[in-house]
């Protein structure tokens, strides 16, 4: 009777496994906590919580468990061999699929001023590190922004009295109050914003609506957007130059505005007509009027539902009357009217009413 005796792997080999396996563990891990803190750091933006992902991914796979199971088909997924071909590729990888989620430069715009915002709050707090952490994404391989510029020279001298000599003998010696860092003044900061972002949002607003859903209700939300911006200057008292500039964003606003609202309403009836073609409802709009003709209205219990759910669009694009009707040879209707102010007119709607922005 023969006896086979499976061979075994010598001292050497065994050696050299288990060095590889932990290679690929200390690898795979590496990767992971690399794409953990791209995909929750609060200062991601949305193409690097993507790649982060990924890499989350990414460094699962690479796990020796994952990797044992994948060389019962394939041989050649070792523990030595993976983690290199994995690493030349993930990185070209993450940044292609990344780059379609990277922020515009209207988001971007809208990006910085949050930050801004948040820096300055943190330097007031006193906590300069959260305020350098804020202002990262906007700090480094960047042009020249004097107004960043400042709030990082601010955060330069807040971290340099902190670590004075001064300072750390203060509980021996008379308590003194640490130099206020020097900031631009409410009004100029405004208007720097006006000159250097606002008014080149405004001129690089589309003639005409997007056809996409979704770009549509950003372009609305955007145009909200510099509304608020220039309602930020209701109480900052302007000197003639600085009302001057702010009256050119209004006007040049309110022109634009002019020229995309009544294509806007176009193009959201056309829209509508082809959401609810389905349901037997065809839309229309004459001038600021829209009409939708169906037979579900006949009951008033839809119409009113309908003009519920419609309301904060048709009100945003300043439709002045929504008619329904159930039958379109039939003359009677029901009818919303509405009361925006003109196309013209620089106002935001807040749920309720059109808030006008002051000149």
């Amino acid at each position: 009777m023969t006896t086979s005796v499976a061979p075994r792997k010598s001292d050497g080999q065994s050696t050299g496994a288990n060095l590889q396996v932990l290679f690929c563990w200390i690898f795979s891990a590496g990767v992971i906590l690399i794409g953990l803190a791209g995909a929750i750091s609060p200062q991601s933006w949305l193409n690097d919580r993507v790649a982060g992902a990924l890499y989350i991914a990414g460094g699962v796979l690479l796990l020796p468990p994952v990797l044992r199971r994948l060389r019962v088909r394939y041989p050649l997924a070792r523990p030595s061999i993976v983690p290199l071909i994995f690493g030349a590729l993930l990185i070209p990888i993450s940044l292609a699929i990344a780059e379609h989620f990277k922020p515009s430069a209207t988001e971007q715009a809208i990006l910085r001023e949050a930050a801004i915002i948040e820096a300055k709050a943190q330097l007031a707090k006193g906590n300069a590190n959260a305020a350098q952490m804020a202002l990262r994404k906007f700090s480094a391989g960047r042009a020249k922004d004097r107004e960043i510029d400042a709030l990082l020279t601010a955060i330069d001298a807040s971290k340099a009295t902190a670590n004075s000599p001064e300072q750390s003998n203060a509980a021996v010696g008379p308590k003194m109050k640490p130099p206020t860092p020097v900031m631009q003044d409410p009004a100029s900061a405004y208007a720097e914003r006006i000159e250097t972002y606002w008014l080149p949002e405004v001129r690089a607003l589309p003639d005409a609506p997007p056809a996409d859903d979704e770009a549509f209700g950003k372009l609305l939300t955007q145009i909200d957007g510099l509304v608020v911006n220039i309602e930020d200057g209701s109480d900052v008292e302007l000197n003639p130059q600085q009302k001057r500039l702010r009256s050119q964003l209004m006007r040049e606003l309110g022109s634009k505005q002019a020229g995309l609202l009544p294509a806007m309403r176009r193009r959201y009836a056309e829209a509508l007509d082809a959401k609810l073609f389905r349901q037997d409802v065809r839309v229309t709009v004459s001038g600021s009027t829209l009409k939708l003709v169906g037979r579900m209205f006949v009951r008033n219990a839809n119409v009113e539902d309908t003009q519920t759910v419609l309301a904060p669009v048709v009100n945003r694009l300043r439709f002045r009357r929504v008619e329904y009707r159930w039958n379109s040879q039939i003359g009677d209707s029901l009818y919303y009217d509405l009361t925006p102010p003109s196309d013209r007119v620089v106002a935001k709607w807040d749920g309720s009413e059109f808030v006008e922005a002051k000149d």
